[in-house]
């Protein structure tokens, strides 16, 4: 992956893939850093074993895993779904831009005698040949995309027919009056008690935003099943997390507690038509 200050602006090529490749770096360089505490962050890693088995159930209700099944784990990060499915008998392969990232992953991977394949990646553009890929998933990764509907298409053209398509994602962007004052009261909360792990203030300095990321904090399920629709998937159906949700919640540190925090979970299962 390019250094940052190896980027620069020249006439040759398109000045948006310039500006696309330099955003995407400075994401993974900015999450490459988190990666030693990105497990220990609320909502990121367990809070317990109850919560490792209730995603689990998740995953078993919405990836249909077993053995032998090719998944592709976009963005995989510290493989928190890759491991899961590697659980389950798939045959897992993580990709991620943030060699950090990946390395804790491996680490993981071993320690849990699992064998996984993860290797360097663009979650937009996954290295892979056409129909390589039963199941493609990926978790909290749509909304730091420079083109998700690109990487729809993508992930398309590598999955097998029929094959099916599971972002994990959420909305983490206050976007009504009410989603506004319950995030201000939050971030009173988060100055008074703090949350290890939690920056308050990430949507300030994160390397993208609105303008540049069309999912920026998390896009609601209905928009995200309409975009991955223009892609060429059928949505299957939208599990809402219910049970997971739940016990995050009633885990959670004071600042993330439902009235004071308004964000919501979601898994998008579509199918390759």
């Amino acid at each position: 992956m390019p250094n940052i200050e190896e980027i620069s602006v020249s006439d040759d090529g398109p000045a948006s893939e310039k500006e696309g490749l330099y955003l995407k770096t400075r994401i993974s360089a900015l999450w490459g850093a988190r990666s030693v505490t990105y497990d220990n962050a609320f909502g990121h890693g367990f809070c317990d074993e109850t919560h490792r088995t209730l995603w689990r159930s998740a995953l078993e209700s919405n990836a249909r895993p077993r053995e032998g099944l090719r998944v592709l784990d976009v963005g995989c990060g510290t493989g928190f779904l890759s491991l899961l499915l590697a659980d389950l008998g798939c045959t897992v392969t993580g990709v991620d831009l943030a060699p950090d990232m990946l390395a804790r992953a491996r680490a993981k991977a071993e320690a849990a005698r699992l064998s996984i394949t993860f290797r360097d990646g663009d979650a937009e553009s996954p290295p892979f040949g056409p129909e390589t890929f039963d199941l493609i998933v990926c978790r909290h990764v749509v909304w730091t995309l420079p083109d998700p509907e690109a990487a729809f298409r993508n992930w398309h053209r590598i999955l097998v027919p029929g094959g099916r398509v599971m972002p994990v994602e959420g909305t983490w962007t206050p976007r009504t009056l009410w989603e506004h004052l319950c995030v201000g009261l939050a971030n009173v909360m988060e100055r008074l008690v703090p949350t290890p792990n939690y920056d308050p203030g990430w949507q300030v300095h994160y390397p993208g935003n609105s303008t540049n990321l069309p999912f920026f904090g998390g896009p609601r399920a209905k928009i995200l099943a309409a975009a991955l629709e223009r892609a060429g998937y059928e949505i299957l159906c939208v599990d809402r997390l219910e049970d997971v949700v739940a016990h995050e919640r009633a885990h959670a540190p004071l600042g993330r507690k439902p009235y004071f925090w308004p964000g919501r979970r979601y898994i998008v299962v579509g199918q390759k038509r």
